[in-house]
């Protein structure tokens, strides 16, 4: 994997992923827990702009995201704010020395009415100012609500031992989240519209996400 286009995301991102999400496949809630759903956002800031992934929506959030200079805003149709999130982002390790990239990737409570209601996403950064006064907020990227419904059913065909070919509409789902239905074990995330994938599942889970919103649906390895 690499940050290069246009279909896998870096490794560095895919680990914070996956850390995300590890519980699901192997990490089992304690009994008294009670699932909550939530939205895995994640991104990058770089040069006073962000840019905001295609998120997933996840059955239960981890741990909440460091209050930091940076804030989350969910907004309805109107303009409203449904709810806002403080976070840190942090430099991303894998990059070379000096380079002025940061990163974020976590949960955050998404319960149906929000959901529902969540017309765009916005990330802000608080800009300094003289004590006393009201820090004004810099608007860092903005996503619109996309619709979730798909144009079209993914397909997966064979294409050598080994290997399958995933296929689907990126106009309307620009990434995907892919894992065996069988064991839950996670395959990749990808982007474009198509890619091969190195595993021997007969049959695929994928979480395809519309920008702040996904599905989860499972599709058959067959020709």
């Amino acid at each position: 994997m690499s940050y290069c286009p246009p279909r896998w995301i870096s490794d560095y991102h895919y680990k914070l992923v996956l850390r995300d999400r590890a519980w699901e496949v192997g990490m089992p809630m304690p009994l008294e827990a009670t699932p909550q759903p939530g939205l895995l956002v994640w991104g990058t800031i770089q040069g006073g702009q962000a840019t905001l992934q295609p998120a997933i929506e996840v059955p239960d959030i981890s741990d909440q995201p460091m209050p930091g200079p940076y804030t989350l805003i969910f907004r309805d149709a109107s303009g409203a704010t449904l709810q806002e999130i403080p976070f840190t982002a942090s430099v991303d390790p894998d990059l070379p020395q000096g380079a002025d990239i940061r990163s974020f990737c976590f949960a955050v409570p998404y319960p149906a009415a929000i959901k529902d209601a969540t017309a765009s996403i916005v990330v802000t950064e608080t800009q300094d100012v003289a004590q006393g006064a009201t820090a004004p907020r810099k608007v860092l990227a903005l996503t619109q609500a996309a619709p979730a419904a798909l144009p079209r059913d993914p397909v997966a065909v064979p294409w050598g031992p080994g290997v399958v070919h995933l296929s689907w509409d990126a106009s309307t789902h620009p990434l995907v989240m892919v894992a065996d239905a069988a064991t839950g074990q996670p395959i990749g995330t990808v982007t474009g519209g198509s890619a091969d994938l190195v595993t021997d599942a007969k049959e695929l889970l994928l979480d395809l996400s519309s920008g702040i919103r996904s599905i989860q649906v499972k599709v058959k390895v067959g020709p």
